[in-house]
């Protein structure tokens, strides 16, 4: 210690039935070391193919604007995963995610045209409801 002597306290009755005299601190100062951080990195490893899987993120977007948009929103999701993917360099998850994003928008595409052709045939029918009445009163 640095020269300072400390006083000797007589015990007290609480004191002498918990074992001992009481704690004494010093007034140093404490001192911590940084520790050396040490980072452990996977080596990333080349996609088979030596290119990584395409991510559809425009095929998702059009999707999601023009065709079926809770299917584009997936797709969408899908497609910022396999970006993610390669980021890490999980190109099986990567590949997992590409093919789940063309399927989903390869379906929201197929949806969005079938309704398409629904609602043009129904706009199409209720164009007809008044060409027919017409026809029949030229006729007359």
């Amino acid at each position: 210690m640095s020269g300072k002597q400390v006083e000797s306290v007589p015990l007290t009755s609480k004191q002498e039935e918990a074992g001992g005299p009481p704690h004494v601190y010093s007034q140093q100062p404490v001192v911590y070391a940084q520790q050396p951080v040490v980072y452990v990195t996977q080596a990333q490893q080349a996609p088979p193919g030596g290119v990584p899987p395409k991510d559809y993120f425009v095929m998702s977007i059009l999707t999601l604007l023009f065709c079926f948009w809770p299917l584009g929103i997936v797709a969408l999701i899908k497609s910022i995963e396999v970006r993610g993917a390669v980021a890490r360099g999980d190109y099986t998850a990567a590949q997992t995610a590409s093919k789940s994003a063309y399927q989903l928008n390869k379906l929201a595409i197929i949806i969005g045209t079938i309704i398409l052709f629904f609602v043009l045939v129904l706009v199409g029918l209720s164009q007809l409801t008044w060409i027919i009445p017409l026809a029949v009163i030229r006729r007359n």
